[in-house]
């Protein structure tokens, strides 16, 4: 996010103050810029679709669409931004501490 100073470092689930540009602290969860389609699969967050971030696969279904792991949630590249400190979906984590287990790649 461009004109936003971080004031400590990005822990995800905790809230953070941040300086904004008009320059007061705030305190609040920051995401990152979009994704863009690079580094899947990884943590990302759907705009415009609540406020956690879900693991999205590497592949792309037939409408070029990236599922979470957890199924729950869909969405194109330029809709899939950076996860920033937003928590981080359970069932997400639980599915990946599964795939680590049996050693699966999503």
């Amino acid at each position: 996010m461009k004109g936003v100073i971080r004031l400590t470092p990005i822990v995800p689930g905790e809230m953070q103050p941040v300086i904004f540009i008009d320059g007061r602290i705030r305190e609040g969860f920051v995401g990152g810029e979009c994704a863009e389609g690079r580094g899947f699969p990884q943590w990302a967050m759907k705009i415009f679709a609540g406020d956690k971030v879900h693991w999205f696969r590497g592949d792309l279904n037939r409408y070029g669409e990236r599922h979470s792991l957890c199924g729950r949630v869909y969405a194109v590249d330029c809709q899939i931004h950076l996860p920033g400190n937003y928590p981080r979906c359970k069932a997400c984590e639980k599915a990946l501490e599964v795939q680590k287990k049996y050693g699966i790649n999503s």
